[in-house]
């Protein structure tokens, strides 16, 4: 059994709003949504995801049920800053959630909001991602895309997109991701694998995932090979040569020069698939 994993903030300037956690039976990644408005709490998109990934392990294990080891998970988080924070607010602290949880027959996961699983099986590689509410790029998002990172039009346009995420953010019209609301845990997506089959996994947030899905560093085939290989660092450190090379979107359209970004990749010995990662 082998673990790795790296996390690095999208800027040394704010603190790192992605979440990590790995032990033999659980891996967790968290990405805190990026606030360009006003969200109704004192606290920030950092502080709930840590506090939601400490308060999820707990639930992972004693909860057969991963949508309701998350629900549990949001209401405690909830309970924590209900009587200092307007948890009605549209903008309240969000994020986006990967859970693994292994057990020696079936190993589960949960998805909720855009952080990606790659599973390396026996029978081939999967890829798990939840895009809902965004694919096709939204229009909000296209004209977001036209201006370079700087241009105060560009700024304009991120907080007319962030307005339009907001008014349709965990409804069917939107995406779904973990906020305040604990009932929203069932729309996250799930789904098992017979632990006998996968031969490794790679959890990730969507600033990792940028080394396939948007800068085309990489396939996903082999992504795996170098999380395994040289690391998830070596993914990570490449994502950010280009990020620098890039800094004001010229090339590769996005909303900020760099994203906070976090792999956990896990390889299964063939004689230790029965105890977990």
């Amino acid at each position: 059994m082998k673990v790795t994993a790296y996390s690095s903030p999208g800027s040394p300037a704010k603190p790192n709003e992605d979440y990590f956690l790995v032990d033999p039976t659980t891996a967790i990644v968290l990405d805190g949504a990026t606030a360009r408005t006003d969200t109704g709490c004192i606290h920030g998109a950092d502080w709930f995801a840590t506090n939601l990934g400490n308060a999820l392990k707990p639930h992972v294990s004693e909860e057969g049920n991963l949508r309701r080891a998350l629900e549990l998970a949001i209401e405690e988080v909830a309970e924590r800053h209900r009587g200092t924070c307007d948890l009605t607010h549209p903008g309240t602290p969000s994020a986006a959630v990967a859970i693994i949880s292994v057990a020696p027959e079936e190993t589960r996961w949960l998805l909720l909001g855009d952080a990606t699983i790659l599973f390396e099986t026996s029978e081939g590689r999967f890829v798990k991602s939840d895009q809902r509410g965004r694919l096709p790029i939204p229009p909000e998002q296209q004209e977001a895309d036209k201006y370079l990172i700087g241009d105060p039009r560009k700024d304009v346009a991120l907080q007319a997109m962030k307005r339009a995420e907001l008014a349709t953010r965990n409804t069917p019209d939107g995406f779904w991701v973990a906020a305040a609301d604990s009932s929203i845990a069932y729309q996250a997506l799930i789904g098992g694998l017979p632990t006998a089959e996968i031969e490794a996994l790679v959890i990730m947030s969507d600033g990792a995932a940028r080394a396939v899905d948007l800068f085309h560093l990489v396939s996903w085939e082999e992504f795996g090979k170098v999380a395994f290989g040289d690391g998830p660092q070596a993914i990570i450190d490449a994502v950010r040569e280009v990020e620098k090379a890039d800094p004001v979107g010229e090339r590769w359209p996005r909303n900020k020069p760099s994203d906070d970004a976090t792999i956990i990749a896990c390889k299964l010995g063939h004689e230790r698939r029965s105890a977990g990662i």
